[in-house]
C-alpha cells in the first residue's frame, strides 16, 4: 500500500483492508511512521514516538480488538 492510497480510508476502512488481507498492520504502522517523520516537525503534534514498539506488536501481530482491529 502507499500513502496516497492510505489516506483515502478512515481508520474503520484501514481495519477493513487489514481483514480482507489486502494491507496488513506493518504496513500501515510504516505509512504512519513515515508521515509523521514528515510532517511533525511543522506540527509538532507527537508526544511519545514509539515506533519500534508499534512496528514489533504488528509483526507479532497484536492487533487489539474491536473494529479497529489491526490499525495502531
Amino acid at each position: 500500500m502507499h500513502f496516497d492510497e492510505y489516506v483515502k480510508h478512515d481508520g474503520l476502512a484501514l481495519a477493513e483492508l487489514v481483514r480482507k488481507g489486502e494491507g496488513t498492520a506493518k504496513e500501515l504502522v510504516d505509512l504512519a511512521i513515515a508521515r509523521i517523520e514528515a510532517v511533525d516537525g511543522k506540527v509538532n503534534s507527537v508526544i511519545h514516538r514509539r515506533f519500534a514498539r508499534a512496528r514489533d506488536e504488528a509483526e507479532r501481530g497484536a492487533l487489539g480488538e474491536g473494529s479497529f482491529r489491526g490499525v495502531t
